[in-house]
């Protein structure tokens, strides 16, 4: 063989070589792109699926309140409204009452405040109350009860309601939290967490 006819043999195998070696590289490619059909969108889902799970979970196992029979303590601080006149809390109390701490960022608390209307409303003539204590400024508690059209009675706690939720039987200041007393204070039903239409009717309807 000539030195020339071995010189194009030897192009001829390296053409060849560095052919395969492209055509390695794009079906390496190629399949790589496939990868997130095949393998990671079984796992994303595996994770969405893990996540809603565990919020389940957290739901159906929120800390339940401490044993506080008696909030008669809460009865004399005092509160402003919206419009900064101030009030005792014994004031705004009927024969059996609903306290609620909520905020207007907290969207549990926002969602069953129509409710806690909708049942003032409706068995307010019989004696029951619902009191709002809000931990928030006046100005976005005006704008968001009016935008609700809430017409039972709201105080500001701002940041003592901090204090009073913990002094109240919740030490971890989670919300909603709601509670139904007497006029003297003595503490008849609890519940962290949001309170239904069907439970807030048979506290209602088991004290009246």
């Amino acid at each position: 063989m000539s030195q020339q006819q071995s010189s194009v043999m030897k192009t001829i195998i390296g053409l060849t070589a560095l052919f395969a070696l492209v055509a390695g590289v794009w079906f390496g490619i190629h399949q790589s792109e496939k990868l997130p059909d095949q393998a990671v969108q079984p796992s994303l889902q595996q994770l969405e699926a893990e996540v809603l799970e565990s919020a389940k979970a957290a739901k159906n196992h929120l800390p339940a309140p401490e044993e506080i029979k008696n909030v008669a303590f809460l009865l004399t601080t005092k509160l402003q409204d919206t419009q900064s006149d101030i009030y005792a809390i014994s004031e705004k109390l009927s024969k059996v009452t609903l306290v609620n701490f909520w905020a207007t960022w907290c969207a549990p608390c926002r969602e069953e405040m129509p409710v806690f209307n909708a049942v003032f409303q409706k068995y307010q003539d019989k004696g029951f109350g619902v009191l709002g204590l809000t931990i928030d400024n006046s100005e976005a508690t005006e704008a968001f009860i009016q935008q609700l059209g809430i017409t039972y009675p709201i105080l500001m706690a701002e940041q003592e309601g901090w204090d009073l939720l913990s002094k109240t039987g919740n030490p971890k200041n989670l919300m909603p939290y709601s509670f139904l007393i007497d006029k003297k204070g003595l503490v008849l039903e609890k519940k962290l967490g949001p309170l239904h239409a069907e439970e807030l009717e048979a506290w209602v309807n088991k004290y009246l």
